[in-house]
């Protein structure tokens, strides 16, 4: 059986039409339809995963961590000198939007060790979000506060989606 290319002026012979146009329309329409049905599969499909604050934390157990529903706006921690803390907020960079510091913070009270994004283990899932973690160390006595903006980086004129506030105070561990 012969099928009549579409560019051909004879006519198909009857039956045999629709096959022509179908083979002539199946380099285009068959990655678009696999592209389709991947994107709606790996995004949409099953349960939801994991809450990002299910991760587990970095570092030593005992550590502090102040989430986003403890750190409210003007938000205050007060740690010793030689503690070591965590601020971890809910962030998804598929968006564009990502948490950065919005002032700087004394370098001679706090230290920063750390600075990640963790995802929950979700294979296929596009457009997962995550949790960004920074390990602080608290170095000296004092008062200094961290502030975050949740922004696009190439939006320089747009006001961040959200903003976040922690007032840390430094004590001198005792007998020092």
């Amino acid at each position: 059986m012969r099928i009549a290319p579409i560019d051909s002026d004879a006519p198909p012979p009857p039956g045999q039409a629709i096959r022509a146009k179908t083979a002539a329309m199946s380099p285009l329409a068959a990655p678009l339809l696999l592209t389709l049905v991947c994107a709606l599969a790996g995004g949409c499909g099953g349960p939801p995963g994991p809450a990002p604050e299910a991760s587990t934390p970095r570092g030593n157990a005992a550590e502090r961590v102040i989430d986003e529903d403890a750190l409210a706006s003007g938000s205050e921690l007060t740690v010793t000198a030689g503690e070591v803390f965590q601020l971890a907020l809910r962030e998804n960079a598929t968006t564009g939007y990502r948490w950065e510091f919005g002032a700087p913070y004394d370098e001679a009270i706090l230290k920063l060790l750390d600075d990640t994004v963790e995802t929950p283990d979700s294979p296929g899932r596009v457009g997962v979000g995550g949790t960004r973690r920074w390990r602080f160390e608290a170095l000296a006595a004092g008062t200094t506060t961290v502030r975050l903006r949740y922004v696009r980086p190439w939006e320089q004129d747009a006001e961040p989606a959200r903003q976040a506030a922690l007032t840390v105070t430094v004590q001198q561990a005792a007998g020092r």
